[in-house]
């Protein structure tokens, strides 16, 4: 018995530490999410400076227009990507909260309530 309990809390402490390396992924995850977002912000500005340059410069379509139309696109798609990785951000992270109840739970039962006295 005792070998399958030393197997049991090597497994346990196993299913610990990935959870903890993919919550650390999940938190990663959500700082890249929102650098990408602050880029976004950056070539937004990019795209106003180079609407302000052509209406200054007589709005001069074959100069900016193209590069203007291209940062727009090109935010337009960032912009989505982010908004998927929100998701699947958010939808990782129920996914640990779920898993370490159950972590929780099944250490509960393999070890008995946990007798809190006073």
């Amino acid at each position: 018995m005792s070998i399958l309990r030393t197997e049991a809390n090597h497994r346990a402490g196993l299913a610990f530490d990935t959870l903890n390396s993919i919550s650390g992924n999940g938190i990663a995850l959500d700082r890249m999410v929102t650098e990408i977002r602050r880029s976004c912000a950056g070539l937004n500005s990019t795209r106003m400076m180079c609407k302000a340059e052509a209406a200054r410069q007589g709005g001069d379509e074959a100069t900016f227009g193209s590069i203007i139309d291209k940062l727009d696109r090109f935010q337009t798609d960032v912009e989505a990507c982010a908004e998927e990785m929100v998701h699947h951000s958010q939808a990782l992270s129920a996914m640990i909260r779920h898993a370490e109840r159950e972590t929780q739970k099944q250490e509960v039962r393999r070890r008995g309530p946990v007798l809190r006295l006073g």
